[in-house]
């Protein structure tokens, strides 16, 4: 095992460990990359591993994880929710450098668990919430540390489309496997909301699960600067999929999408300013383009011996803020749903 922060032969010897729907992307990103060698895939599926490894031109791959060890120095944890911490949690105690997709883990204590593993074995942890490198965000990061917009006042974002993700198991769709719009836009969303604003003071949570996955869902929040705004998620409609943000002295309004166009109004009366649309690109190359950076930003972490732009402690922080959101869930009514019905859209028996 080479040492922290030490590339072997020029490049950082990186495994890929689940080989779903992600593993096209952050492949694809890899190409060309002077920080990283994509070295090994793991699966537990050999043939979903086997494929991957053929178009990429990869030489090993594995079943289980813990065949890495050793082998390389860092490694994407791109495995079912459930699975990031056990899994990170293993590579970690062993020196190798992780990045693991959002959400890091199910639990804060898990997170905890993460922190601690990442700090004992002097490994860096950086967590996959990949719209913090889109240069819109940053942006928006970047007029709101400078109070272009004055006192930020209220926010709402509404991201929805029917679920088309090319997923490689069920387990987006399970309530033990970490599955949920919550889990898998929501967490990116109110990612940003935490970092763009500050920390919650706050936050009530309608959605559907009835016991499954929610599908649906609308949290409202209070933060701790005092604005107040409202996050509606949805896997079954077509919503506006834009952020907006208002102040005392102007508001902007971005879309969710990894390219999104931004729109600044300013001043009283408002001038108005907006970035010019993206070209057109084929489906999944922003998502690709995002993870290219992500991925440079973690071997500069690595190579610097320094944070990651969203490290182990602010991944874990949307965690806790996923796990209040259920804790304080109330069943979400949708409008075909008569008035009175129950929580799955029965009507309550009659008194006797």
């Amino acid at each position: 095992m080479t040492e922290p922060g030490r590339r072997a032969h020029g490049r950082l010897r990186l495994a890929l460990v689940g080989c779903g729907a992600m593993a096209g992307p952050y492949l694809a990103a890899t190409s060309g990359s002077t920080a990283f060698s994509p070295t090994m895939l793991v699966d537990v599926a050999p043939d979903r591993a086997r494929r991957r490894a053929e178009e990429y031109g990869i030489a090993e791959i594995a079943e289980d994880h813990r065949k890495v060890l050793g082998r390389v120095d860092a490694a994407v944890v791109a495995v079912p929710n459930h699975l990031h911490a056990p899994v990170t949690l293993d590579l970690l105690r062993h020196g190798i450098h992780v990045l693991v997709e959002a959400p890091m883990a199910m639990t804060v204590p898990d997170c905890e668990a993460m922190l601690r593993a990442s700090h004992d074995a002097r490994a860096r942890l950086a967590v996959g919430l990949a719209h913090r490198h889109s240069s819109a965000a940053r942006f928006v990061k970047t007029l709101l540390a400078c109070r272009c917009l004055g006192e930020p006042r209220r926010f709402e974002i509404r991201a929805g489309t029917p679920y088309r993700w090319p997923a490689a198991t069920d387990s987006p769709f399970r309530r033990a496997t970490g599955g949920g719009v919550l889990a898998d836009a929501g967490v990116h969303l109110l990612d940003l909301v935490l970092w763009w604003l500050g920390d919650y003071a706050e936050v009530a949570c309608e959605e559907d699960s009835r016991g499954g996955v929610e599908a649906d869902c609308r949290i409202e929040m209070r933060l701790r600067q005092g604005a107040t705004g409202v996050v509606e998620l949805s896997r079954t409609r077509e919503l506006r999929n834009t952020v907006v943000l208002e102040g005392d002295q102007g508001s902007l309004e971005m879309g969710t999408d990894p390219d999104p166009v931004v729109r600044v109004s300013l001043g009283h009366p408002p001038v108005e300013l907006a970035g010019s649309a993206p070209e057109r690109r084929a489906a999944g190359e922003g998502l690709q383009r995002l993870l290219a950076r992500q991925l440079v930003d973690f071997a500069d972490a690595i190579e610097g011996d320094r944070d990651p732009l969203v490290p182990g402690a602010e991944g874990a922080r949307v965690v806790a803020l996923l796990e209040e959101c259920r804790s304080r869930s109330r069943p979400l009514r949708h409008a075909w749903e008569e008035p009175g019905a129950g929580p799955a859209g029965e009507t309550p028996p009659a008194k006797a």
